[in-house]
């Protein structure tokens, strides 16, 4: 009787402990899904603007042609290869001295002997898909936090070669035609980074084509996208995957943001996978309408579907002990030993879930906070 009793009360204090915890960390999800309204209250209006400036633009528009991962990964490493030692496609020596201002210092750069004649092909294809059929990512575990991504850093530096040849060689306009379609191209990854790599573009182009105006080229026909127009793009990008995360709610859940809206379903399905197994009995509502976004959504985002409507948990967070022994990886963390049990203790897997989809949660109107 001793020992019943005092397990009694080792369950009411366990019990009473996880209320307040479920509490705390309740009141902290909705202090975020309140931030989250009041931002897009605050920015409604400059994202409406920047989402209507860009979105008939041909750099967003739909191209015909088909799937440009062939060419582009011929030339573009995966960061998987890169660790793996595959040679950079644009030798070390020479990115080194594209420093500050290096559009200005292009005649000390020996660029000529770097091939990239396969950049005049870009305008032949439609898209950039990361995730096909010879993609590494083809058969592994949808995981957007942790699996391998492209080395886009290579892209850029293709860009700005091309653009250095351009300027060394006369012709920096017919470069730049070349790097704007890379630039379109990445815009069409339906990857966060992707997309912010050829919003980049833009703006290493713009420096270009001030730099063949001093040098009297013929820029005829060459309109580079100004600094204003690149930030908005870059906030339209961002702010389209507000929509959905865990903690929007409506009239925010259900607007439609279509610059960057691929990406933003992109990493809102991605974090609503990976802590499914914690948060999905508590937002049941919210995983239907994520639901209803993807299965209405024209994006490609092969592995966020197959994943989404299949049976394997792989790339979930596991509902057990080993969720407290990972560092926001696959990797376990030393000398970590939590059993199971502490898991399905009252309150427990709520309130982990709870805090993870409150902290883990991005700024996506972080563009907008500065005027």
């Amino acid at each position: 009787m001793v020992v019943l009793g005092v397990l009694l009360v080792a369950m009411a204090l366990v019990t009473l402990i996880g209320f307040g915890l479920s509490r705390k960390t309740q009141t902290a999800v909705d202090d975020s899904r309140h931030n989250l309204e009041a931002q897009w209250k605050r920015f409604e209006p400059r994202v409406a603007v920047d989402q209507a400036r860009w979105r008939d633009d041909p750099l967003i528009s739909p191209h015909p042609g088909g799937d440009a991962a062939e060419l582009v990964f011929a030339h573009v490493r995966w960061e998987s290869e890169k660790q793996a030692g595959r040679p950079a496609p644009i030798p070390d020596a020479l990115t080194v001295k594209f420093t500050q201002d290096w559009w200005t210092r292009v005649d000390e750069f020996d660029v000529a002997a770097v091939d990239l004649a396969w950049m005049s092909r870009l305008s032949e294809f439609g898209f950039w898909e990361l995730e096909g059929p010879t993609s590494p990512l083809a058969k592994q575990p949808f995981v957007v936090f942790t699996e391998d991504i492209p080395n886009f850093v290579d892209a850029q530096w293709a860009a700005k070669v091309r653009l250095a040849q351009g300027l060394k060689s006369g012709d920096a306009r017919g470069a730049a035609r070349e790097v704007r379609e890379f630039a379109r191209l990445a815009l069409t990854t339906e990857h966060l980074v992707g997309l912010m790599i050829g919003t980049a573009m833009l703006g290493i182009e713009r420096h270009v084509y001030e730099e063949a105006v001093r040098r009297g080229q013929n820029v005829d026909g060459w309109t580079p996208v100004s600094e204003v127009d690149q930030q908005a793009l870059k906030g339209a990008i961002w702010a389209a995957a507000a929509p959905h995360s865990l903690l929007a709610q409506a009239p925010l859940r259900d607007v439609d943001l279509p610059v960057g809206r691929c990406a933003g379903l992109r990493e809102g399905i991605g974090g609503a996978w990976y802590l499914r197994g914690w948060v999905e009995d508590d937002m049941p509502d919210r995983y239907t309408s994520l639901t209803k976004a993807l299965d209405a959504s024209t994006c490609r985002l092969p592995r966020a579907r197959a994943a989404w409507h299949g049976t394997s948990k792989a790339g979930q967070l596991p509902v057990d002990g080993s969720a407290f022994c990972t560092a926001g990886s696959d990797k376990p963390v030393e000398n970590c030993n939590v059993p199971d049990l502490v898991v399905h203790l009252p309150f427990v897997k709520s309130s982990i879930g709870a805090m993870i989809s409150s902290i883990a949660a991005p700024e996506w109107f972080r563009p907008y906070e500065s005027p």
